[in-house]
């Protein structure tokens, strides 16, 4: 049975090497396929999801995601894995933690920057059993 290495994405300039190393991983467990996950956060609304501004908002998020995972999978490509990509909505701790559970993860990896761990990595340390990497950019992906 492959091993299921979750890649987090969120349209930022961690991407990349969220995705590389994720793919790097994947190679090395002989199991060439990753799942780019990204997660709309719908605490950012800036209005409810059922009135026009939150619809509208709502949408724009959605669209950056999907801009998002279509670049990561061109990434993981280049890198000669399969990405499937899945998009979901809520918290970002606890739909990324859920899915890595639902799809019985082996490892999730994740994005930071030196010297620091954002909110939703500590969240999911918490409360991830499974293995957890966090790719820090390097200077030649600070382009996004």
């Amino acid at each position: 049975m492959a091993e299921v290495i979750v890649a987090c994405v969120d349209g930022s300039r961690r991407d990349a090497p969220v995705v590389l190393e994720a793919s790097r991983l994947a190679w090395s467990l002989g199991a060439p396929r990753i799942i780019v996950l990204h997660v709309v956060d719908t605490r950012r609304l800036p209005a409810p999801p059922d009135t026009a501004e939150g619809r509208a908002f709502l949408d724009e998020l959605r669209l950056r995601g999907l801009e998002a995972l279509e670049r990561a999978r061109t990434l993981a490509a280049e890198a000669g894995v399969e990405a499937i990509a899945v998009a979901r909505e809520g918290d970002p701790c606890r739909e990324i933690v859920g899915f890595a559970r639902d799809a019985r993860a082996w490892a999730v990896v994740v994005g930071s920057e030196p010297g620091e761990l954002p909110s939703t990595v500590r969240c999911i340390l918490t409360h991830w059993r499974g293995g957890l990497l966090a790719a820090r950019a390097h200077p030649r992906h600070a382009r996004h």
